[in-house]
């Protein structure tokens, strides 16, 4: 018969490895989903793993470092709709929806509206710059406190905020050309006065 002591750690150890399980899980739902309702089921699971953000809630606003160590805060860089887009240099998918983001800009001020965020290696993090020509600004998480705080454990994920850090949508795998054009579109017409409330 088990001790006291003895039941505490055997549970406590089968609730780490179950951690580790949907961790793992988790980072392996990085494979790309064939079709967008592939993808919204992929969200759906992965929103519910972790029970931290959903539609209509407010992100906190967060100071972040640029990868020269300046201080970058979320809230003074979001337009009427911007994408922050999670990733992780590990990320094999991730290199495909930033090279799409690449090809979807076609003025370099377009790029403010894709912010890259991530906790990973940061050295890694400028080779990836060097390896897909990175425009976009990289807000980087040190010590992963927003990342990890939100349980953002799956790369590429977007969520799509506008000026409050109102989420408007969120996606689990990469966004489509035609999803990075409609919101380059959106925030070039509220800029220019003809303002259309349309949610990618």
């Amino acid at each position: 018969m088990y001790s006291g002591a003895a039941v505490l750690a055997i549970g406590l150890g089968y609730i780490l490895a179950m951690q580790a399980s949907s961790i793992i899980s988790a980072r392996r739902l990085e494979q790309q989903p064939d079709s967008h309702q592939q993808r919204e089921e992929v969200t759906e699971g992965i929103l519910q793993h972790m029970n931290t953000i959903a539609v209509g809630d407010t992100l906190p606003d967060h100071q972040f470092e640029g990868l020269d160590r300046r201080p970058m805060i979320l809230s003074q860089m979001v337009s009427h709709k911007t994408v922050l887009v999670f990733f992780d240099p590990d990320c094999g998918s991730c290199g495909g929806e930033l090279e799409s983001i690449h090809q979807a800009v076609t003025r370099s001020s377009d790029y403010r509206y894709f912010l890259l965020i991530s906790a990973g290696n940061p050295r890694m993090i400028e080779d990836m710059q060097g390896q897909y020509d990175i425009r976009s600004p990289i807000l980087y998480d040190h010590g992963g406190k927003f990342v990890y705080g939100h349980q953002i454990l799956t790369y590429p994920f977007n969520v799509i905020v506008d000026r409050d850090l109102v989420i408007e949508d969120i996606i689990g795998g990469s966004l489509d050309m035609e999803e990075l054009r409609e919101i380059i579109d959106i925030n070039a017409r509220a800029e220019s006065g003809n303002d259309v409330n349309t949610k990618p």
